[in-house]
């Protein structure tokens, strides 16, 4: 399979037979309608965008985003230098020193960790709904705060060698399924109900492109067969996580909340200075706050 060109045409609509637009969204997938949502009443719909949400040019790449580094006596999770990559390579509007990952190149990445996000938001795109990268948000913030301390709990339990380990960044339905930039919320609804809607727009966008195009299974499980990873975070939100099967793989597999999550969740609220269960261990910060590209957390041994 090749990265792209194998993706069958997807289209969004919203019109009926006679071409009137309705409160109503349909996936077609190379012609055939599969399914439909009726949008919640007040809602704005941006055709121009809607026309093109699933075409690849909108699809976010997946990236090598971190290298994790251990030795006997510290765990380091840092974002590569410009000097470890050819500068076009990287995904040019990211926060990141990001790096593309594809099927072409993930043999590359051998054995690397992989942190499954489930879809692109609103962050991941600019503001003529142009793709960028994963995790440029919330999402990212948190994962720079505390991947390294939960990393640090698998090597504790010795998952894995010494060395050094890519970590890359996968989407395994790469568009925006929330339509945030498609579909705007009525301005007088109270922001409970917003999320209600777009939380159930996101899923039934999801499951109707992950459960209908085989293709989106297909490619998600070439790429791991390529890449071979030592550790899989499995960091969809709940109603979704289960969706995806493992196989070969599921026995490497951490089912855990999605990072938007971390900050509330009762297990992940690591102290900053502090890894949790380890009274001496602590955080080091080197963060390069001006450009927000390089960036290192180093965790030492107590």
């Amino acid at each position: 399979m090749s990265d792209e060109c194998e993706q069958p045409e997807i289209k969004l609509d919203n019109k009926d037979d006679k071409g009137t637009i309705v409160d109503k969204l349909t996936i077609n997938i190379d012609g055939s309608p599969i399914g439909a949502f009726a949008l919640p009443t007040g809602v704005k719909v941006n055709q121009k965008f809607l026309e093109h949400a699933f075409d690849t040019d909108k699809r976010v790449p997946d990236v090598h985003r971190y290298n994790l580094m251990m030795n006997d006596n510290e765990l380091v999770l840092e974002t590569p230098g410009v000097l470890s990559f050819i500068p076009a390579k990287f995904v040019e509007k990211s926060k990141y020193y990001d790096r593309k990952l594809t099927i072409a190149n993930a043999e590359s990445f051998k054995g690397a960790i992989v942190i499954l996000l489930e879809s692109p938001h609103m962050d991941e795109y600019d503001k003529e709904f142009n793709p960028i990268a994963p995790a440029q948000g919330a999402t990212g913030d948190a994962l720079d705060i505390y991947l390294a301390s939960i990393l640090s709990h698998f090597a504790e339990k010795g998952k894995w060698e010494l060395g050094k380990y890519p970590v890359l960044l996968i989407n395994p339905i790469p568009y925006q399924c929330s339509l945030g930039h498609v579909v705007k919320a009525q301005k007088n609804k109270s922001e409970e109900k917003k999320a209600k809607d777009k939380s159930n727009l996101k899923e039934w966008v999801w499951e109707t492109l992950w459960g209908n195009c085989i293709y989106f299974q297909s490619y998600l499980s070439e790429l791991l067969e390529n890449i071979n990873p030592v550790l899989i975070l499995n960091l969809c939100t709940e109603n979704l996580k289960g969706k995806i099967v493992f196989g070969d793989f599921a026995a490497r597999t951490w089912n855990g909340p999605h990072p938007s999550a971390w900050t509330r969740h009762n297990t992940l609220r690591f102290n900053q200075m502090r890894v949790k269960g380890k009274k001496e261990g602590y955080f080091d910060f080197e963060y390069d706050r001006k450009s927000k590209k390089a960036f290192r957390v180093v965790i030492r041994k107590a």
